[in-house]
């Protein structure tokens, strides 16, 4: 065992000796250093081409963006125009003014002008529910500060059949809203009120 030992470190110290007597070779070591950055600059680009590569892959398998469509969409909106508006928004100014009258007959202490107004109101807004409600709404506000007991609660009764029948179009074309007269009871257009009606009809 000693002798196979003793064999051993002879044979490393004559290999020693022969690495020892090679001659130092600095272009060598130069070259060889230039070898592994050659090859790890080229390991670094062929890196970068494959990320690039499975990046490129990645955005095809998604589902392709349709760009023309906010333009397509923009040339059918200009077709087609403008929406149209609401018979609600179209009514309102028209309503607002026969309200305002009816404001300023209260502040002249004109009660009856001032309900006459609001059933001219009453009229022209019927058929939107937002109008018709707001119309019956102030003819319960003026039989409150008339004490009027049977117009409040007249009034109340209509505020809830307009809640319920203005959407589904049963509203008694013509009537006045007051409690006296019937809520189901059709009555004639006044000539100017019927002309506020067929023009906001007619317009888009």
């Amino acid at each position: 065992m000693a002798a196979q030992l003793d064999n051993e470190r002879s044979r490393n110290t004559r290999c020693d000796q022969r690495v020892l007597s090679i001659p130092f070779n600095p272009l060598l070591l130069e070259q060889t250093r230039s070898s592994l950055d050659a090859r790890q600059s080229c390991t670094t680009v062929l890196n970068c081409w494959v990320r690039q590569i499975a990046k490129v892959r990645h955005m095809q398998s998604l589902p392709t963006e349709r760009h023309d469509l906010p333009a397509r969409n923009a040339d059918q909106l200009h077709q087609q125009g403008p929406p149209a508006l609401s018979f609600t928004t179209k009514i309102r100014p028209y309503v607002d003014h026969e309200v305002s009258l009816a404001r300023e007959r209260r502040l002249a202490g004109d009660f009856a002008s001032e309900f006459m107004h609001l059933e001219r109101a009453h009229v022209l807004g019927q058929t939107s529910t937002v109008e018709h409600l707001r119309t019956h709404c102030l003819m319960l506000s003026w039989g409150m500060r008339n004490r009027k007991p049977k117009e409040i609660i007249g009034q109340i009764t209509r505020i809830l059949g307009a809640a319920v029948a203005t959407p589904m179009g049963w509203v008694p074309i013509g009537n006045t809203g007051g409690s006296n007269i019937s809520p189901f009871k059709p009555m004639p257009i006044p000539q100017d009120l019927q002309a506020i009606l067929d023009s906001v009809a007619s317009e888009k």
